[in-house]
């Protein structure tokens, strides 16, 4: 089954949508004009027909699926932007030949298109806080491709020998020249714009969801929570069969009444730490805290042994130099799990009465016990001996309870 993916994963999008995104609105830009002015010039036919039409593409989206990649660094990308011309060229040079392959002017206006693009990216990286700068140096390069494109289309079949000179004279020979060159430097500009405004926005909202995850991960473990991105009754109440853990520090009470309440906290901040470590590491629920108790619940009753045992033995450890120690409660049985609360004010918990059960079972464990409920030991008898049981009359029960003493 898929890892559900996070808020921000969802932001930043699929790799195949970062592909698709880098393919189509960088790698394949010149690609895609050339082949507009291929079939302008020659017709759809023999451009399919011509196999560097081909390569070119191919070689587009090579480069995309490499700059696609999240993980780059800015030099990394800058240079990126030369993987395309570069395999375009080291395969047309073998099909065409050297001679003819720098004859011709679009393959020398590919090269430069590709240097102004690497350069811009080495400036983003060099000058991240310059985004906008950026972004319209971007679009501008990339727009200014369709009238360069179209100009020397024009002047190929206009003139034998193409130069600097001949371009030059092309765009101030005709009025219809400069309005194409001028409405692209706009378009360009606007989109600039238009895309520095959206990686603010994108900026802001992984910022965001950064922080809403950090707080969120408070309450919840990471995998409920990407879950609940990809449905939202992910946290709907629901039955279930919990093995229910709870532990708490013996003669915290007595420890605490003499002492400034910032040594309390700070005392209880580490047993806290302990035991979400602990907890969080065998893939037990995210521990709930009611002053000096730990509540945690798990899917399988063999986790929660082990869990308990390791926090028993953990937290015996911790406990005593301050001069105490820990006792533990294990039962297992039916919960309501889900959001519980207010229409404001909500957490995700398990009610039922084996929750109360558990508490019960704890409260009757000497310093240093691990008490287990009869029904959970039954579903992992290899780890009990009838010897080690013992009957607790346990509070708003009418029947004794059997425990055993792990």
């Amino acid at each position: 089954m898929d890892q559900p993916l996070s808020l921000i994963e969802q932001i930043n999008g699929s790799p195949q949508a970062r592909i698709l995104k880098e393919f189509v609105t960088n790698s394949a830009i010149y690609p895609l004009f050339d082949a507009i002015r291929a079939i302008s010039n020659d017709g759809i036919t023999s451009y399919l027909l011509e196999v560097p039409h081909y390569l070119l593409l191919l070689a587009a989206f090579v480069q995309a699926w490499v700059l696609g990649r999240p993980s780059l660094n800015w030099q990394q990308r800058a240079l990126g932007n030369l993987i395309a011309p570069a395999l375009y060229t080291i395969t047309d040079l073998l099909l065409e030949g050297v001679n003819s392959f720098f004859s011709q002017p679009y393959h020398w206006l590919y090269w430069l298109f590709s240097l102004l693009m690497a350069l811009i990216y080495a400036w983003e990286g060099v000058q991240p806080d310059w985004q906008l700068v950026t972004a319209l140096l971007k679009n501008v390069g990339r727009v200014l491709l369709f009238p360069a494109l179209y100009a020397i289309s024009e002047l190929s079949t206009e003139l034998t020998t193409f130069s600097w000179q001949n371009l030059t004279a092309y765009w101030q020979g005709s009025s219809g020249h400069i309005f194409i060159l001028l409405a692209a430097l706009l378009l360009g500009m606007l989109l600039g714009i238009r895309e520095a405004q959206t990686e603010q926005y994108l900026a802001l909202l992984r910022a965001l969801a950064s922080r809403l995850r950090q707080v969120s991960e408070w309450s919840l473990a990471p995998d409920l929570l990407a879950q609940t991105v990809q449905d939202s009754q992910a946290l709907a109440q629901h039955r279930v069969e919990r093995a229910i853990l709870f532990a708490d520090i013996r003669g915290f009470t007595s420890w605490s009444e003499d002492k400034e309440p910032e040594v309390v906290v700070n005392m209880l901040n580490e047993f806290y730490e302990w035991a979400e470590k602990i907890i969080v590491s065998q893939e037990g629920m995210k521990p709930h805290f009611i002053g000096d108790e730990v509540i945690t619940w798990f899917t399988e009753a063999t986790q929660a042994v082990n869990t308990a045992v390791l926090l028993r033995d953990t937290l015996q450890a911790k406990l005593r130099p301050f001069g105490l120690s820990v006792g533990l409660g294990l039962h297992f049985g039916p919960v309501v799990e889900g959001l519980l609360g207010s229409a404001s004010t909500r957490s995700y918990d398990i009610i039922g009465d084996a929750v109360n059960t558990t508490s019960r079972v704890m409260a009757a464990a000497e310093p240093g016990e691990l008490l287990v409920s009869d029904t959970l030991a039954r579903l992992v008898p290899q780890q009990f001996t009838p010897a080690r049981t013992r009957q607790i009359q346990a509070k708003g029960k009418r029947d004794l309870l059997t425990v055993y003493c792990l």
